[in-house]
């Protein structure tokens, strides 16, 4: 399962720069530099569709994905975007699974 899911990521995942990777168990983080939010939500739902129709039952198999952005500025590191990223993922399977969630990024302050 976790195979095909993964071959669903890479397969929607194609600009060099991207960057799918095994996250742990059963999740997956995509690294995708350089779009926008709206844009990455595109890809995540090229991959949720990937999944849905790959398997043999689209009931069964599905993904949940949370989705997240930045720019990059002082003050912001790359785990608030996990950190982002892993809420909404847990948003979208409160609110019925198989679907993407964007999260929103609250804006750190620098401080001095």
């Amino acid at each position: 399962m976790l195979v095909g899911i993964a071959i669903c990521i890479s397969d929607s995942v194609r600009r060099a720069g991207d960057c799918p990777a095994r996250f742990g168990g059963e999740e997956f983080a995509v690294l995708l530099p350089g779009l926008s939010a709206i844009e990455a939500v595109g890809v995540a739902e090229t991959i949720r569709l990937k999944v849905e129709c790959w398997s043999e039952d689209p009931t069964v198999t599905t993904v949940s994905i949370g989705a997240a952005s930045m720019t990059p500025a002082a003050g912001m590191h790359w785990s608030d975007l996990i950190e982002a990223a892993d809420k909404a993922l847990y948003a979208a399977k409160a609110n019925g699974r198989n679907q993407t969630m964007l999260a929103s990024v609250p804006k750190l302050s620098l401080v001095a």
